[in-house]
C-alpha cells in the first residue's frame, strides 16, 4: 500500500503532493541501469558526431582530423559515410535541442601502489569517484553486515549492496572505463514508417506504445520502434525522421550487474574478487583492488562488443547485416594483472593499453592530464603513506594549462604584440600561468573562457554555434583536436596565418567575459569557478533556498586530479566532482581507512544530516570507514528477518 501524506512525509514529497510508493526489486534495476545510462557516453556522443558528419559531408578532411581516435590508432585516410544523404544536413544538429541534455562529463581517479613502495609494507589503494553534484548526495555510507557479508562504503540508495568500500580483507574501488558501448546505424525505413530494410528484404519494425502521464493533462503517447538491433534514437528528436538512427547498447543486454557487489561484500582474497564479477554488464568499469595478503591488482569489467572494420565514432550502414555486432569478447581476454610488490596502477579514464592488445575498447577516453599528474606525484616514491594518497587527492595542477600555454599561446604571441596591442595584457597573463588552479589562482579564469571562445572561432564557423556547443558538452573530446589545430601545419580548421587573429579576438573576448560579471582579467578563479549544490526542488520560488548550498569559490578544473568540471558550453560554474573519496592502507584497513561524500547522510531536506558532510568534503576531510564499531555520529540500524 503506498503512504499516505502526513506529517512525517518527507517535505519533497508533501510539496509536491506526491505518496510515497512501495520501493520493488524493479526499483533496485532501475537505479542500476540508470547509473549505466548516466556512465555511458556513446549514446550522446554517437548522435552529435552523426551531426556533425552529416555537415561536414562534403569536407571530408575538416571531418577526418576531428573524429575522436583510438590510442594507437592510425588516421584515417578516407571516410566513407554510411546512409543516404540528408535532405537538410543542420536537420539532426538541430533535433539534438530537444533533448536538453545537461552532459556532464563523469571521470574518476583510482590509483593503487604496492607493498614495497608504502611505509606499512602493505598496499595502498585511493578512489575518487567523479559524478554531477546535487542534493541529495549519490551515495549513502554505510557499514553493513549479515551472516557472511560485512563490507563498508558507498552504496546507492535502494540497492543492497556496498559498490565502493572494502570488507575486514579487500579495498576496492572503480573508475569508468570510457567503453565504446554502442552503436548507431543509419536505416532506410518504409513510408509507412513500419518496415526497414536490410539485405534487400524488408523486415517490420517492433512497435510500442508507451504512455506518459502527466499531473492535470491527457498522458503522452510516445511511439517506440526497435530494430533487431535495439530502438530508433530518432523517434525522441523531433525533426529527425529524415535520419532515422538505431541504437544498440550493452546496458540493454541482459546481464548481472548487482549480483557482483552483493558478491563483494563476502569477498576476503584475491580469488574471490575475481570470481564475483563474474556475468558483470555495464557500466563498464576499471577495477583495483587490494588485500591484506599483499595483493594489488586490476581487472577491466564489461561486456565489449565484437564490431566488424568501420568508423566507430559514426554510424554504421544499417542496410546490411555485415554492420552488425557479432558477439562479446571473452572475458578471459579482457585487460587483468597483478601488480608486483614495487608497483603501482593508476586509471584515471585515460586509454593505458597499448597498440598491442588486439581489441577495440574505446575512443572516448578522458585526455591523460589527470592520469600522468597523478603519475608524477607517485614517481618512485617510496614510504607511502594514506595520508600522502589522500593529499594527491586535492592536487589542482593543471597539466592540460601548460599545454595550452605552450602549443597555442606562446607560437601566437609575436604576430599578437605586431597585430593586436588591446590583446597583449590578457597575452602576458596567459603566458604566464603555472597551471595551479587553487581557487585563489589568477591565471586560470582568463584561460578556461579564453579556451571556450577558441573553440568557438575555430570550429562554429563551419558547424555552428549550437551543434559546436553540443559537441563541448559531450565530454572532453573537442581537446585534442583543438590542440590540433594550432599544432598541424596544415589544419583544415586553423590555418596558420589565422591562428594568431583567432586567439587574439578570442582573449579579447573571455576578457569581455570577465568585465560582464565585474571582474578583470587578474580575477581569481573561485570567482567565476563556484560550485552549488542543488536539489531538484532548488527552483521552487521562494522555497528553494533551502534546497541548495553555496556558491562557494572552487578549486580544480576538468583536467586536475582534484576535480571541478564544469560544462565547456557554459564556462565555468562547476557541475562535476569527487561524489565519494576513500583511501585504504592494507596493513590495518579498520585503522586507516577513511570515506567522505559530498552533501549528507539524509536525503530528507528538513534533516539536519540534508548537507551535514558538505563542509568536511570541501576541506578534504574525511570520517572514518569502519566495519566493527559504528562511528559516533553514525546510526546503527538492525534488520531482523520475519
Amino acid at each position: 500500500m503506498a503512504a499516505r501524506l502526513g506529517p512525517s512525509t518527507s517535505v519533497e514529497h508533501r510539496l509536491m503532493g506526491m505518496p510515497v510508493e512501495p520501493w520493488t526489486p524493479l526499483d533496485t534495476c532501475l537505479v542500476g541501469k540508470g547509473m549505466a545510462l548516466g556512465l555511458s557516453f556513446k549514446w550522446r556522443a554517437g548522435v552529435v558526431f552523426a551531426a556533425i558528419a552529416d555537415v561536414l559531408r562534403d569536407a571530408p578532411e575538416h571531418l577526418r582530423t576531428i573524429l575522436p581516435r583510438a590510442p594507437g590508432a592510425g588516421d584515417t585516410t578516407a571516410l566513407r559515410l554510411a546512409g543516404p544523404p540528408a535532405r537538410d544536413p543542420r536537420a539532426l544538429g538541430q533535433a539534438l535541442a530537444f533533448l536538453g541534455w545537461d552532459a556532464p562529463v563523469a571521470g574518476s581517479n583510482a590509483w593503487i601502489v604496492g607493498g614495497g613502495r608504502s611505509a606499512s609494507g602493505a598496499p595502498i589503494l585511493a578512489n575518487d569517484p567523479h559524478l554531477a553534484l546535487s542534493l541529495p548526495s549519490v551515495w549513502y555510507l554505510a557499514s553493513v553486515r549479515g551472516g557472511a557479508y560485512a563490507a563498508v562504503g558507498a552504496t546507492l540508495p535502494g540497492a543492497p549492496a556496498v559498490v565502493l568500500g572494502r570488507t575486514p580483507t579487500v579495498a576496492w574501488g572503480t573508475t569508468n572505463a570510457m567503453l565504446d558501448d554502442g552503436d548507431l546505424w543509419h536505416e532506410e525505413v518504409d513510408g509507412n514508417g513500419t518496415r526497414y530494410k536490410v539485405d534487400g528484404a524488408w523486415r517490420d519494425l517492433e512497435v510500442e506504445t508507451q504512455e506518459i502521464r502527466r499531473r492535470g493533462a491527457a498522458p503522452v503517447l510516445f511511439r517506440l520502434r526497435r530494430t533487431h538491433r535495439g530502438p530508433l534514437l530518432s523517434d525522441a528528436l523531433p525533426g529527425a525522421q529524415d535520419r532515422p538512427l538505431s541504437l544498440r547498447l550493452t546496458l540493454h543486454e541482459t546481464t548481472h550487474d548487482l549480483q557482483p557487489f552483493l558478491r563483494m561484500g563476502r569477498a576476503r582474497t584475491a580469488a574471490d574478487v575475481e570470481a564475483a564479477f563474474d556475468g558483470y554488464g555495464a557500466p563498464a568499469q576499471n577495477l583495483v583492488c587490494a588485500t591484506t595478503e599483499g595483493v594489488a591488482a586490476y581487472r577491466f569489467l564489461g561486456r565489449v562488443p565484437v564490431r566488424p572494420p568501420g568508423e566507430p565514432a559514426l554510424p554504421r550502414d544499417g542496410r546490411t547485416s555485415a554492420s552488425d555486432w557479432t558477439g562479446f569478447v571473452p572475458p578471459a581476454d579482457l585487460p587483468a594483472w597483478t601488480l608486483p610488490p614495487g608497483g603501482q596502477f593508476v586509471t584515471a579514464n585515460d586509454g593505458h593499453l597499448g597498440p598491442d592488445y588486439p581489441h577495440y575498447l574505446s575512443n572516448l577516453y578522458e585526455p591523460r592530464w589527470r592520469a600522468d599528474r597523478i603519475r608524477a606525484l607517485l614517481g618512485r616514491r617510496t614510504g607511502l603513506t594514506a595520508d600522502d594518497l589522500a593529499a594527491m587527492q586535492l592536487d589542482t595542477t593543471s597539466l592540460a594549462a601548460e599545454a595550452f600555454r605552450r602549443v597555442v599561446v606562446l607560437p601566437c604571441a609575436d604576430a599578437i604584440r605586431r597585430t593586436r596591442p588591446p590583446a597583449v595584457p590578457m597575452l602576458d597573463r596567459l603566458l604566464s600561468v603555472t597551471g595551479d588552479e587553487s581557487a585563489g589562482a589568477v591565471g586560470p579564469a582568463l584561460l578556461h573562457l579564453t579556451y571556450y571562445h577558441l573553440a568557438r572561432r575555430v570550429f562554429g564557423v563551419r558547424l555552428g554555434d549550437d551543434l559546436t556547443h553540443r559537441w563541448m558538452a559531450c565530454i572532453n573530446l573537442m581537446d585534442e583536436p583543438l590542440m590540433a589545430a594550432f599544432a598541424s601545419p596544415d589544419s583544415p580548421w586553423a590555418k596558420p596565418a589565422v591562428r594568431a587573429t583567432l586567439l587574439g579576438e578570442a582573449m579579447e573576448a573571455a576578457a569581455r567575459d570577465l568585465a560582464a560579471r565585474g571582474l578583470g582579467i587578474d580575477a581569481r578563479w573561485g570567482d567565476v569557478h563556484t560550485l552549488t549544490l542543488r536539489h531538484p526542488l532548488a527552483a521552487v520560488p521562494g522555497l528553494g533556498a533551502g534546497f541548495r548550498q553555496g556558491p562557494w569559490p572552487s578549486g580544480g578544473g576538468p583536467y586536475t586530479v582534484l576535480s571541478g568540471q564544469y560544462l565547456h558550453d557554459r564556462p565555468a560554474e562547476q557541475v562535476v566532482g569527487a561524489s565519494f573519496r576513500q583511501v585504504v592502507d592494507l596493513a590495518d584497513p579498520e585503522g586507516s581507512a577513511r570515506m567522505i561524500t559530498f552533501g549528507g547522510q539524509s536525503g530528507h531536506a528538513g534533516s539536519r544530516h540534508f548537507a551535514d558532510l558538505s563542509a568536511v568534503w570541501r576541506a578534504g576531510g574525511f570520517v572514518p570507514s569502519r566495519l566493527e564499531s559504528v562511528p559516533t555520529r553514525g546510526r546503527a540500524l538492525h534488520l531482523r528477518p520475519g
